[in-house]
């Protein structure tokens, strides 16, 4: 909610600003086209003077008004050159500014990997998409026995668990599909084209980064012990909704956590 209500800000901040950026042009591209009638009449009319003046000192005169107004052209539309410029690289900030702001929002503070709205989005977005063909597979995966890592030593090193495991699991699925930060301990995992066999392959491949890796102290150097995950997955059907597809995922991961932890189960 407070990400969604931040964001109005932001975009309704970057509209107002938008709005005056083009409000400015509009006027100074108004002015620019006013002037440039007024310096069309004005050239016309010293043309017309030149070819009747037949009096050289007369003509000098008339040159060197030419020569000065011509002048005054010429600053004005260095002027307005000066304005689309600063105008450009308003708009270009502008941008900058809406996918920085795009970024935070679907991005974990904590451990840098993107959050539940991106989850959200994406498999929306997935789902929409999604013809017979479709071959989208999820996994979730739950930090073993977390209250007790948060409870014995606190939140601080809790957080560390959560930004250990999180590098573990993107270095570990080596670029394959897209890894999200589901909320609390629990991750999720979004990968196309991959075959049953495939899905088991990963999942056990992610478990084993995960517990092969011993937790120490940096501060005190004691060993924490290892860390271990529990992993849930399914494969999308063409009968399943979002919330079907997520749900067997869930349940997959509970018979994991009921037959012992540290597994992966997927659904049938």
């Amino acid at each position: 909610q407070y990400i969604i209500n931040s964001d109005k800000i932001i975009l309704n901040e970057t509209a107002a600003n938008l709005s005056k950026i083009t409000n400015k042009l509009n006027d100074n591209m108004s002015k620019a086209v006013n002037r440039k009638e007024k310096h069309a009449s004005e050239l016309s009319r010293f043309s017309e003077k030149l070819s009747r003046e037949q009096k050289p000192s007369v003509a000098a005169s008339t040159m060197s008004e030419l020569v000065k107004k011509v002048s005054q052209i010429s600053g004005f539309e260095k002027d307005m050159l000066k304005e689309l410029r600063l105008a450009q690289t308003e708009v270009t900030d502008l941008k900058s500014q809406l996918k920085r702001s795009k970024s935070e929002a679907t991005t974990d503070s904590l451990t840098k990997l993107y959050n539940r709205r991106a989850f959200d989005e994406f498999l929306e977005s997935s789902f929409d998409q999604m013809d017979e063909y479709g071959n989208l597979s999820i996994l979730l995966i739950d930090i073993d026995h977390f209250k007790k890592v948060n409870d014995t030593f606190g939140h601080i090193v809790g957080d560390k668990v959560l930004q250990f495991v999180s590098n573990i699991l993107n270095e570990a699925r080596q670029e394959q599909g897209q890894l999200f930060r589901y909320g609390g301990e629990e991750f999720a995992f979004l990968i196309e084209n991959k075959s049953k066999d495939g899905l088991v392959q990963l999942a056990e491949a992610l478990r084993n980064s995960v517990q092969a890796n011993e937790l120490i102290r940096k501060d005190t150097k004691a060993q924490l012990g290892k860390v271990t995950v529990s992993i849930g997955g399914a494969m999308y059907k063409l009968d399943d909704t979002v919330k079907s597809f997520i749900d067997r995922a869930d349940g997959a991961l509970y018979q994991a956590k009921e037959a012992g932890r540290n597994r992966s189960i997927l659904s049938d």
